[in-house]
């Protein structure tokens, strides 16, 4: 019997079993020995005792007959083409994967920062200006320092999916719930499903096709556990507001809109109210002379700004123009990943590693079975000239000899359904191409789709409130920006430290796995031009698949249009913005897609899919050789009949004995 570790995965056990029964037909019920019957598929051999019921045989590796979850040396796990340390190294990977799973989703995946430095100098240079200040109690050196640096709000996994659920805030409520349930599905579960089922694969399936189908599909949908990881790489990308502090375009638009200014002043504070704030007094309450001077003062300088405005507009330029400023800063609210997007996002590509490294074993296992075949094929000549060499009569002699003790020493009978030629090429003809030419411009087109997708604006940050408002009438504040792909992939990493983790994992999926399968579509279409061989390339665009995730991009979009406006808008709250803006909100940020040119992601993406699934199709037929019919050699007591016909008018009386083949077929079966 051939050792059962070399065995090819794809062993049909029905086929033995089947012919069971006809064994049971022949089995004398003498007291001779019980005969041994060798049955010999592919490479699995064993031995069966025929004196007993057919229900009570037992093969000699029995795992080959036991269901499907049982450990069976035909699984990749126990495979010879699977290195030691690949078997020990992937359970304890998985089960690590896991636990970052876990981890990843109770830890806070990110929070809201408002991080602000600033340092100001404004002295009062001219009379006019330092009398000025004098009368309002205000020093003529103004210092201005301040430093914040707080988190205004932590975010977790939960709450995410609890902001969705509610719909706070959100027109509608069957939407943002539907988004809900996707992250619970992408992010939640899908995670642990998949590498559960991936453990199964490796440990438990024998049949290589079922294999190779299973890996095809965890490798298509394992991606889809970076929804939640997308949506913080495009919310630390989006949501990213800086302010330059300038002192000099502050005095600049504060002399341009001032008497707007004291109207937004005047809604807050009246003349008694500002003078309290800038003297630090309660001037209703004074009783010293010299603080009922300044209030009074005070108070007349406030009356004239409310209600004269071109006296104000002209008597507060010559102000500020004695006003001299220096320094600076910068104020940033941004969005910051925390330890739980990273522990998930670190999970989400081992994942997608380890599928990829069954992938692999899984196609070393195909080729090594494919080599061994084609090794059993090049024994065929010597098995064919060895039986040549035997007499003529020995055709004739009967299949079972009279004296059943004999019965184990008969030779093996061949069913050669084929000669070895008859596979020996391709049935393509050799100037023949996979692809025509349609097909090359075809893909040509998507690849300039693809990378018009990557390079050109596709969506957009608008900025609305009282206080952005105000920054851009003023001061000249402009949020509003449009991103590409490449930009935004950037703009993630762009505070640095572990965030490159997530620039990097947005540009893999995003920006580089695109444009490179893209790119080795081309390449295959190229050398099959070239009539040169493509299923290395084929299989490399396939493996690319799983690095290519727009479609998961598409759905972290949309939870971003939801979750963002809702989130933004409760960080500032003032009354005073709702006499300023449109909404009342104070500050809110939203994120769009720009519709006129985000049809290229879909188109690219669409693109990208058919003709991977056509190239990968093709590409890896094209090398594999056309199936080849093995002999099965079989060796038991069953009545036989040959089968002469169709070798010409005389049978096989026509053909010499070198060339003869014969075709033996078992009468009970067929």
């Amino acid at each position: 019997a051939a050792d059962p570790s070399s065995a090819t995965e794809g062993i049909a056990m029905s086929e033995t079993t089947t012919a069971a029964p006809a064994l049971q037909n022949d089995v004398s019920d003498s007291s001779s020995p019980a005969p041994v019957v060798l049955i010999e598929e592919e490479e699995v051999a064993m031995e069966v005792d025929t004196s007993a019921p057919a229900a009570a045989w037992t093969p000699r590796y029995p795992s080959l007959m036991t269901p499907s979850l049982r450990w069976s040396p035909s699984a990749l796990a126990f495979s010879n083409t699977t290195p030691w340390l690949a078997r020990i190294l992937f359970p304890t990977l998985c089960i690590a994967t896991h636990c970052l799973f876990y981890y990843g989703q109770t830890a806070p995946m990110w929070k809201l920062r408002v991080f602000a430095d600033i340092d100001v100098w404004a002295n009062a240079t001219d009379f006019t200006t330092k009398q000025t200040f004098n009368a309002l109690g205000l020093k003529t050196e103004q210092h201005l320092h301040y430093e914040e640096d707080k988190d205004v709000q932590t975010f977790t996994y939960y709450y995410a999916i609890h902001h969705l659920w509610l719909a706070k805030g959100i027109p509608g409520k069957l939407l943002p719930r539907v988004a809900a349930v996707l992250l619970i599905v992408f992010s939640g579960v899908w995670p642990h499903l998949k590498l559960a089922w991936l453990q199964m694969t490796w440990f438990f399936s024998k049949q290589a096709a079922g294999r190779t189908t299973t890996l095809q599909w965890l490798s298509t949908l394992g991606k889809w556990s970076l929804a939640d990881v997308l949506v913080v790489c495009v919310m630390v990308g989006v949501l990213n507001l800086d302010w330059d502090v300038n002192p000099d375009d502050i005095k600049i638009g504060i002399i341009e809109h001032l008497p707007t200014l004291l109207q937004l002043v005047e809604s807050q504070y009246d003349e008694t109210q500002l003078c309290d704030k800038f003297l630090k007094k309660k001037c209703e309450k004074a009783r010293n002379t010299h603080t009922k001077a300044k209030c009074s003062v005070c108070t007349n300088v406030v009356h004239e700004a409310y209600n004269n405005p071109e006296w104000t507009q002209k008597t507060g330029k010559k102000l500020f123009d004695g006003i001299d400023t220096n320094g600076g800063g910068m104020a940033t609210l941004r969005v910051v990943g925390m330890r739980g997007i990273y522990a998930f996002c670190g999970a989400v590509i081992v994942s997608i590693l380890l599928s990829l490294m069954v992938d692999i074993f899984d196609h070393r296992a195909k080729q090594e079975s494919r080599r061994h075949l084609e090794r059993e094929r090049a024994l065929r000549p010597q098995r064919s000239d060895t039986g040549s060499a035997q007499p003529e009569d020995s055709m004739r002699r009967p299949l079972l000899d009279d004296d059943p003790d004999d019965i184990g020493e008969a030779e093996p009978l061949e069913v050669d359904l084929g000669g070895e030629t008859d596979y020996s090429a391709s049935t393509r003809r050799p100037n023949a191409t996979l692809f025509t030419n349609k097909f090359l411009f075809t893909i040509l087109a998507s690849i300039l789709v693809v990378l018009a997708a990557v390079d050109w604006d596709t969506m957009e940050r608008k900025v609305f409130g009282a206080g952005p408002d105000l920054l851009h009438e003023i001061l000249g504040v402009n949020w509003q920006r449009t991103y590409s792909l490449r930009e935004l992939m950037w703009t993630t990493g762009a505070h640095g430290g572990w965030d490159n983790m997530l620039m990097g994992t947005f540009g893999l999926f995003c920006v580089l796995g695109p444009v490179i399968r893209g790119v080795l579509l081309l390449l295959v279409a190229l050398l099959d031009r070239c009539r040169l061989p493509v299923e290395p390339v084929a299989h490399l665009i396939n493996f690319l698949g799983a690095f290519c995730a727009w479609e998961v991009f598409a759905i972290a979009i949309i939870m971003v249009q939801m979750l963002m406006p809702s989130i933004t808008n409760t960080i500032v709250k003032n009354k005073v913005c709702e006499k300023i803006s449109e909404d009342g909100s104070c500050l809110q940020v939203e994120f769009r897609i720009l519709p006129m040119t985000f049809w290229t992601v879909v188109a690219g993406g669409v693109a990208l899919v058919a003709a991977s699934c056509v190239t990968v199709r093709r590409g890896t037929d094209r090398s594999t050789p056309p199936p080849v019919q093995e002999t099965a050699r079989i060796h038991y007591s069953n009545d036989y009949q040959r089968l002469g016909g169709g070798f010409g008018e005389g049978g096989m009386e026509d053909i010499d004995d070198d060339g003869m083949e014969e075709l033996v077929f078992e009468t009970n079966d067929v």
